[in-house]
């Protein structure tokens, strides 16, 4: 599983993912979603994500930025803890473990959510 890993660390363009990224969170616009983006890393949030999607903020020790755009927060500092639900109604992140799905999921799913639909 190490070698898998570090094998598409080291081979994955970057650029498909990025596109992906684009293209989803301009689809959920579209359906008058807001947005949650869980990044791997920090640096995965600075140099792929932030840079890439219009308007994206991100989650800091302060709590999120100003304004309307799609947030985004790691894995390892949003995944536990925090109440999201008034900043986002969706989630979009890369593949992760079914356990630290269900953590992501509660940040938003959380009785006095405006929609009764979450999208991941």
């Amino acid at each position: 599983f190490c070698d898998l890993k570090r094998f598409l660390r080291e081979n994955y363009d970057n650029a498909v993912y990025v596109a992906a990224l684009q293209s989803e969170v301009r689809r959920l616009q579209g359906e008058g979603r807001r947005c949650l983006i869980f990044a791997n890393s920090d640096d995965e949030a600075q140099r792929l994500i932030l840079p890439n999607i219009p308007d994206a903020r991100q989650w800091g020790k302060g709590g999120a930025s100003a304004g309307d755009g799609p947030l985004v927060v790691t894995v390892h500092r949003g995944a536990w803890g925090l109440n999201l639900q008034r900043e986002a109604d969706c989630i979009v992140c890369r593949p992760q473990p079914g356990d630290v799905v269900e953590q992501m999921k509660g940040r938003v799913d959380r009785p006095g959510q405006a929609r009764d639909d979450l999208q991941l």
